[in-house]
């Protein structure tokens, strides 16, 4: 007997219609919002706050399907608060995968599909465990255990949205649900950029990670994420999620949306001044193109590319004007490269290769403490997640990521000359994908994902939408009595 699929369970609270629609997504945010508001004004006791998150989640635990909850909690990840049993994220997704199982067990959810990142998840985060054995300081190996619980948690939400997205709508809702995202994120950016004193989200609210630091520490823009690197890179990969979004739209009001999200974000990463995430930017956007160039003519690259130029002039004009004194371009214009390296991290790179010898296979344990290093100043962050991994995993554990990042690129291969408006949602939901992955991979070699206890959840994210978008890709070409266009995703 064959096992029930998504579409053949009758879930007894099915959501309506319209609560998938992007307005309702919006109006959600706009609750938040008020939440957020009144928890910056004080009018919010904290404890009433976390509280009434906590009753929102158990009652669209229990009255949702899980790919709608999953969804939900997509535009919640990046503001986790620390509630009496921990990280709000980790419990979440530890309460979501409980009752994945538990449904999964009484048939009211399909048997999880297997995966091809399943078994290299439990290797990563063996390795984790297994570098314990390098740490040298009871700090250090607490520490150690708080960063191995977050990856948990976002290996945990790999399995979420990888095994719980069964149809096309379910995908369409959780991308919705990270344009969603992105806008929270493009407020906070903004906030704290224009009225950097303003501290929209009070420190009580927001968990910080295990080095603790502030909202705006730093001088440049780095939103939720605390690092002006990964705020360009979020925005730099959110913008083709946006784009692909905006394309598919048949509205007005809905194209407006994405078109102001993705202004937004272009806005975020010339703030940010981050040379990176701007790259980045530019390599997805090229290879976005070139793989959608089945809808492409003439006509339309020629208008958008002033387009584009104008408004990259623009954005750097405001912010030489208006702004800040380090500004993109003037940033890109002066970078200066040894070696081929850029110059502010030859000095960087070197300090952390010369403790990587020292447990060379294992590492020296998940916890990257800034106050080693023997020296007055301690340790500089890597700026690049493979050498962390290597400092921390040691040679196995960056093999073990490598494969991960590796296979998920390849396995997402949409196929070539795509016409994004007229291929199913999942084709193009898949190309979204594997854009993300390769921007993500580039953009590992001078940031690192390692850093607090909320980026690390979009790199599983990522991985989840790719494996997901593949499997409903490929289900529904099997169905389909014509093929697809592009090339076939062996989805094992």
């Amino acid at each position: 007997m064959s096992q029930p699929t998504g579409e053949d369970i009758r879930r007894p609270h099915e959501i309506p219609g319209w609560l998938s629609s992007p307005w309702f997504l919006l109006l959600i945010a706009a609750a938040f919002g008020v939440l957020v508001a009144q928890i910056t004004l004080g009018t919010l006791p904290p404890r009433w706050a976390k509280a009434t998150l906590g009753f929102v989640f158990l009652l669209a635990l229990f009255r949702l399907p899980l790919y709608a909850v999953v969804s939900l909690f997509l535009i919640a990840f990046p503001f986790p608060t620390f509630i009496f049993l921990g990280n709000s994220n980790v419990i979440f997704v530890l309460f979501l995968v409980i009752a994945w199982a538990v449904r999964v067990r009484l048939g009211l959810e399909p048997s999880p599909a297997r995966t091809y990142l399943d078994w290299a998840c439990w290797l990563y985060i063996g390795v984790h465990l297994l570098s314990l054995v390098n740490v040298e300081t009871p700090d250090n190996l607490r520490n150690g255990l708080f960063q191995i619980q977050f990856l948990s948690a976002a290996v945990g939400l790999y399995f979420l949205v990888a095994k719980t997205l069964h149809t096309e709508r379910h995908l369409r809702i959780a991308f919705q649900a990270l344009a969603v995202t992105s806008l929270l994120v493009a407020i906070t950016g903004v906030m704290e950029y224009f009225v950097p004193t303003l501290q929209l989200i009070p420190e009580w609210f927001i968990a910080p990670g295990p080095h603790g630091k502030r909202f705006g520490e730093g001088g440049r823009v780095g939103g939720v994420f605390r690092f002006h690197g990964l705020l360009a890179d979020f925005c730099a990969m959110m913008f083709i999620l946006q784009a692909y979004l905006f394309i598919r739209s048949k509205s007005i009001l809905a194209r407006g949306f994405y078109l102001m999200l993705m202004l937004s974000g272009l806005f975020l990463m010339f703030v940010t001044a981050n040379r990176g995430g701007f790259i980045i930017w530019v390599v997805g956007l090229a290879y976005m193109i070139w793989i959608g160039r089945g809808g492409l003519t003439t006509r339309r690259v020629m208008v958008a590319l002033p387009v584009l130029l104008l408004v990259g002039v623009l954005l750097e004009t405001v912010v030489t004007r208006y702004g800040r004194v380090i500004t993109l371009f003037w940033r890109l214009t002066t970078t200066q490269l040894e070696r081929g390296i850029p110059e502010n991290r030859v000095e960087v790179w070197a300090a952390v290769l010369r403790e990587i010898p020292n447990h060379l296979w294992i590492g020296h344990g998940p916890f990257y403490d800034l106050l080693g290093g023997g020296s007055a100043l301690g340790r500089w962050w890597p700026h690049n997640a493979y050498l962390m991994y290597l400092w921390t995993t040691g040679v196995i554990g960056l093999l073990i990521f490598l494969w991960i990042l590796g296979k998920a690129f390849w396995k997402s291969r949409p196929g070539g000359k795509l016409h994004l408006g007229e291929v199913p949602f999942a084709q193009g939901a898949l190309m979204v994908a594997h854009v993300q992955i390769l921007q993500f991979a580039l953009a590992q070699i001078r940031d690192e994902h390692q850093r607090g206890n909320v980026y690390v959840y979009l790199m599983w994210v990522l991985f989840g939408l790719a494996a997901a978008a593949g499997r409903i890709w490929e289900k529904g070409r099997r169905k389909s009595p014509e093929p697809a266009s592009g090339s076939a995703v062996d989805p094992s």
